[in-house]
């Protein structure tokens, strides 16, 4: 029977919501009536000093509103601070990649989740539509941000961007500005930046757009990839508007290019490569594929374009074509689309020299029509002045040397994806062989040329340069393993020429893992497929016959070429899954950790 003092207790009991008791009651595990600043309990005992109370946790909305709140301070702070030099490299870049092939192998990669960007206003969003991968794919929920909280800032920017603001993303493309196949005069660039819109030498607002498109993705800072949908809406409609009044037509030109360039990095490729036809299509009407002499009154300018200013500008527009050239090439080859150069035997564009030869005037001494290159792949094409051995003429033909040997490997039934050429009829096999013949010599002839150049440089000292060179070394050696698979399992001659092949490429990936990830393009992977796969080839025949000295040797190479991947996982954006998921049937890297 309970005491009398206990039944006067009032017999009510305080039910607090769950985490709302003091620190000492939560520890001993009794009840708390959650009095402040000290609760009952506490209080009865004497120990109304030692009661406290967890801080109360942020809700989700407060949370949301104090984020958005550091993404405009960020925001204001783009206005104010521009970045030294060099604090953006391609080592950095942080775009989103997403699935394309390349003839019957998948490319996939698992984009890194990153803090939530601001929601776009609403005038953007009933503008013309932009890409679907840039619009905002969640519906709005109840912790989305009011408009009336919005960033501000794209809607300031939607007429005119501030030359701080533009500054910054100018100097971030212009650093990363190799990895789009193509150069031009920064020096023009910068020049025309600082003129008054209205003097027929500036530079067009789509152009700027563009720059300023892909400086937001090369950057490392999140809030400057909050603003590509932006720039995306304004390079679109002033692209339109520089088309619709025929205003700076070459300004147009590039920033086409440089808008497919932005889709082929997001990997759109698709996208990217219908971008790039059309621009090339577009090129070919301004006639940039016929522009075989130095001469300025001798130009074959189209008036669309009219007569180049001088020879910096003519050396400009050179460079246009022949980074027009290896992009189509390219994404033709990744996309399985048609490409925009049907006619290879209409291009005399002369080959690219270095960006000097074009200010110091030496280029009307070392230029050279790409006429003979095309017309016949012999031993004639490669007799004259050798002048244009240089790592953009390289790159050039290298791409050139590698569409046409990919090209004729799928038509003949290139063993690597399952085909031969003896389900050929005898005339078609009798083509096949004097194409393959030509090309051997062509690739040869190349290959000498690079490989005396080598002797001259070493990687690690310009990071431009040294990844051209990489590139280059990388499509001659893939275009002459694509040759070389079509005879290679009837002919044991050509199948050790492959396998040569791919262990020449070996000795660059070797380079380039001692000099580090500068001299890296994004393109070279997809040259590096290949290689993987016939050494794995190799490797697999040599342990079927228990050679383990030899199976140990081509062990090391495939190593060093995990590693280049491994390197090359690390430096760009997008993981290589793509290549992963074709290479890991050999089960010679089990883990493939690249993929992750």
């Amino acid at each position: 029977m309970l005491p009398d003092a206990e039944l006067s207790l009032p017999q009510t009991v305080v039910i607090l919501n769950r985490g709302k008791a003091c620190a000492v009651c939560r520890r001993k595990k009794q009840r708390c009536d959650g009095a402040k600043p000290s609760c009952g309990p506490c209080a009865k005992i004497g120990k109304a000093g030692q009661c406290t109370y967890k801080p109360e946790s942020a809700s989700a909305r407060s949370r949301e509103l104090r984020d958005h709140l550091h993404a405009l301070e960020g925001s204001i702070q783009v206005l104010k601070v521009k970045q030294p030099k060099g604090a953006d490299r391609v080592a950095n870049l942080t775009p989103m990649y997403s699935t394309f092939q390349l003839g019957t192998v998948s490319f996939s990669s698992s984009p890194k989740s990153s803090s939530p960007s601001p929601s776009p206003p609403k005038s953007l969003e009933s503008s013309p539509s932009p890409p679907r991968s840039l619009r905002t794919l969640s519906s709005p929920g109840p912790l989305d941000v009011p408009a009336s909280l919005r960033d501000p800032l794209p809607a300031m920017l939607k007429d005119q961007v501030p030359d701080s603001l533009s500054d910054i993303l100018i100097d971030i493309f212009l650093e990363n500005r190799w990895q789009h196949l193509y150069e031009f005069s920064t020096s023009r660039i910068l020049a025309g930046r600082r003129l008054p819109p209205s003097h027929p030498d500036s530079i067009h607002p789509a152009l700027l757009d563009a720059m300023c498109l892909l400086g937001c993705m090369y950057s490392r800072r999140v809030v400057f990839h909050n603003y590509e949908k932006l720039f995306l809406e304004r390079l679109n409609r002033n692209l339109a508007n520089s088309l619709y009044h025929m205003d700076r037509i070459y300004d147009f030109t590039m920033a086409s290019t440089l808008k497919g360039c932005y889709y082929y990095m997001k990997g759109r490729v698709r996208e990217g490569h219908y971008i790039i036809s059309s621009t090339a299509r577009f090129a070919l009407a301004c006639r940039l594929h016929q522009i075989d002499s130095c001469s300025l009154e001798a130009s074959k300018a189209s008036p669309l374009l009219g007569p180049p200013r001088d020879l910096v500008d003519l050396g400009d527009r050179i460079y246009l074509f022949w980074g027009l050239f290896c992009m189509d090439r390219i994404g033709s080859l990744i996309a399985n689309l048609p490409s925009a150069f049907s006619k290879e035997n209409e291009i005399t564009t002369m080959w690219p020299c270095p960006p000097e030869y074009y200010s110091d005037g030496r280029a009307h001494t070392c230029s050279e029509s790409s006429a003979p290159f095309f017309l016949r792949h012999t031993s004639e094409a490669w007799s004259s002045s050798k002048a244009n051995n240089n790592v953009h003429a390289f790159r050039a033909k290298s791409v050139a040397l590698l569409y046409r040997t990919a090209v004729l490997a799928k038509g003949a039934g290139d063993p690597l994806e399952g085909m031969s050429i003896l389900s050929k009829n005898p005339q078609a096999c009798k083509d096949i062989i004097s194409d393959i013949t030509v090309l051997e010599k062509s690739l040869s002839h190349l290959a000498a040329s690079v490989e005396q150049y080598r002797l001259k440089c070493t990687l690690g000292n310009d990071a431009p340069h040294d990844a051209m060179l990489v590139f280059s070394i990388a499509s001659i050696q893939a275009a002459y393993i694509h040759l070389c698979s079509i005879l290679a399992e009837q002919d044991n001659t050509w199948y050790r020429r492959r396998l040569q092949a791919a262990k020449k490429s070996t000795t660059i990936i070797k380079e380039i893992l001692a000099t580090g990830s500068s001299s890296l393009h994004v393109s070279v992977c997809l040259m590096w497929t290949c290689v993987y796969e016939v050494l794995a080839l190799e490797w697999s025949k040599l342990g079927a016959l228990g050679d383990e000295r030899g199976v140990a040797l081509i062990q090391g190479d495939i190593d060093n070429l995990y590693g280049a991947l491994e390197l090359y996982a690390k430096v760009f954006p997008f993981k290589i899954n793509l290549h992963i998921q074709y290479l890991k049937k050999f089960n010679i890297h089990g883990t493939w950790t690249l993929s992750t």
